[in-house]
């Protein structure tokens, strides 16, 4: 959290204390952070009425802006290592972390758990690296905790502060793509036809979230604090390519369910057999299909 708040201009709570070892005065680890008066945005969503399941619709522009900035920060925040291998390339967390996943989430295997590591693995090896300038070498940072469980907002929905920083790591660009939880958006899954009106709405937002953090990573370009060295633009195209739609099963993979390890064993499938156009027209495909 420190590294986080010396880097970015993200606010984030202060730690006051911490004690991780069970044996202590307390009995238990424990940290104190800054009380920030607030509540998460998952919360503050509740209270207002409409057709939404996420963000309320006239506060959805205004928060997704903020949380496309709190993505791209850390995103910009480059480490020579990824992983808590440490890894030297995309190549080696490809490798090795999907086993190393896929053994944490438990001694029992959920059906299809196994067949998906191994179908995400081989698809791994055609990925080819990322080209980047010498601006941004390394990897950056993703928080796959950042929804809005995890965001103090005050009720206009500005954003307060950030909490729960378990999650953050150093991951390949691909992995820096990504649609927070709980935010009512989405994205279309290869080898999935599922076009009910609901589902198809979720795709539409998760299009429009992520226009929004492509121009708010260009606009911020040129308004760099200069804490960060480069500048990350998490792009509309990347965000749907094929390397970030395939890195969405090993977080998919962690809900531990048979129906969404089949449902993403589909799309691994189906993007070994396909390249990149072939996933940009799926992704306009189903745009035609909501505008239908």
């Amino acid at each position: 959290m420190e590294f986080i708040s010396r880097k970015t201009d993200i606010r984030i709570p202060k730690l006051y204390a911490y004690d991780l070892r069970n044996q202590n005065n307390t009995g238990c680890p424990f940290y104190l952070l800054e009380y920030i008066h607030g509540n998460t945005a998952e919360e503050v969503s509740r209270t207002y009425l409409g057709d939404h399941e996420g963000i309320p619709t006239q506060f959805e522009e205004k928060f997704w802006r903020q949380v496309a900035k709190i993505m791209t920060q850390p995103a910009s925040v480059r480490l020579p290592k990824m992983g808590s291998g440490p890894y030297n390339s995309a190549a080696e967390f490809y490798a090795d972390y999907p086993f190393a996943l896929s053994k944490s989430l438990g001694e029992q295997p959920v059906s299809g758990q196994e067949e998906l590591v191994q179908a995400f693995q081989a698809l791994a090896t055609s990925f080819t690296p990322t080209d980047l300038t010498s601006a941004c070498a390394g990897f950056g940072l993703a928080n796959y905790d950042l929804n809005p469980n995890n965001v103090l907002v005050d009720r206009e929905f500005n954003v307060l502060a950030v909490i729960d920083w378990n999650s953050v790591v150093a991951v390949p660009d691909a992995a820096l793509y990504r649609f927070p939880f709980l935010m009512g958006v989405g994205y279309a899954v290869p080898g999935d036809n599922d076009t009910h009106p609901a589902v198809l709405k979720r795709h539409e937002l998760g299009r429009r979230f992520a226009e929004t953090v492509e121009r708010v990573g260009l606009e911020n370009m040129e308004g760099s604090t200069g804490r960060i060295n480069g500048h990350v633009v998490l792009t509309k195209a990347r965000v749907f390519s094929k390397e970030a739609t395939a890195f969405r099963s090993l977080v998919h993979v962690k809900m531990k369910q048979d129906w969404v390890n089949g449902k993403w064993l589909k799309c691994l499938k189906w993007l070994s057999e396909h390249n990149e156009p072939d996933v940009a027209e799926f992704e306009h495909g189903v745009q035609r299909v909501y505008l239908e």
